[in-house]
């Protein structure tokens, strides 16, 4: 196994069997913390929003050169869209997590009983986004990162990790930023105000753009709605644009995203829905 405190494994994991969920990992050096919002869905699943879910599992004080990780499961409930509306965390169970190298590893993990029908196993989780950082191998030598590109048109790849509005905290955005290639963010929500479709009111979707098409610090992107999966079980291609975002960095800490959703129907209350969410950066400009 190599080394779990570092961030050469930051980025997005999941299991090939799994496709259409996953966890977003981000290690965090300032608080030895690994970071690992799980985007995913109920253990029925089915092509409805109200199937979406999303849990937190997170490590602290990982000790220097650790070779596996024991995560605590939180699952974070109650609150509202791009509001201040309170929420409650539960810890829903435990798992652990290692890596056999920069693109592979496995996480077991264990519900209580009481949340998601007491759910046990192991994914075995790939990189599904590209290293953007060097990787520490189990003997010590450097593997680069296949992606690393220089900083290009305002985007940067030390700007990829946890971002959050400090106005609507226990909501948030996973970056991965491939300066002049991908970007990618996933955003774990809640249902609008008045408008819950489950007891959790969660909700999650992804971001999507080209940053050979960024000027100055800005990208256009697509907001994508999944639906489909179920957990840890079945694969989901059911994805469709749900809006359009807008994103302006301002600097390698600081953004600002611009959101509108359509029409569409499939998206619910969220249709026509519109805000501008102002974003920091968790652990600021380092790594």
């Amino acid at each position: 196994a190599i080394r779990v405190d570092q961030i050469g494994l930051n980025g997005a994991w999941g299991s090939h069997y799994g496709e259409g969920e996953g966890l977003i990992l981000d290690w965090l050096p300032h608080a030895r913390l690994i970071f690992m919002p799980w985007f995913t869905y109920s253990t029925t699943g089915g092509n409805e929003a109200s199937q979406q879910r999303w849990y937190v599992a997170q490590a602290a004080n990982v000790a220097a050169g650790a070779r596996s990780a024991e995560l605590e499961i939180y699952h974070v409930t109650g609150g509202a869209f791009d509001s201040a509306e309170p929420r409650q965390t539960t810890r829903v169970g435990s798992g652990t997590l290692r890596f056999s190298d920069c693109a592979n590893g496995s996480l077991s993990y264990v519900f209580d009983p009481r949340y998601n029908d007491g759910a046990a196993g192991t994914i075995t989780l790939s990189r599904l986004s590209p290293a953007t950082q060097s990787c520490i191998l189990a003997d010590g030598s450097v593997q680069p990162a296949p992606a690393a590109r220089p900083a290009s048109k305002g985007f940067d790849a030390r700007q990829s990790g946890s971002w959050y509005e400090p106005a609507t905290g226990g909501q948030g955005m996973q970056l991965t930023v491939q300066p002049d290639g991908l970007f990618f963010a996933a955003w774990f929500a809640y249902d609008v105000a008045g408008a819950a479709d489950d007891s959790g009111r969660q909700h999650w979707f992804t971001l999507q753009g080209d940053l050979a098409q960024a000027v100055n610090g800005r990208i256009d992107l697509a907001i994508v709605q999944s639906v489909g999966g179920a957990f840890d079980s079945r694969a989901t291609r059911n994805r469709y644009i749900a809006g359009q975002a807008t994103l302006q960095m301002q600097g390698c800490d600081r953004a600002t995203l611009t959101y509108r959703f359509g029409d569409d129907e499939r998206v619910g209350a969220f249709a026509g829905r519109s805000g501008e969410l102002e974003m920091i950066k968790e652990g600021g400009c380092t790594p």
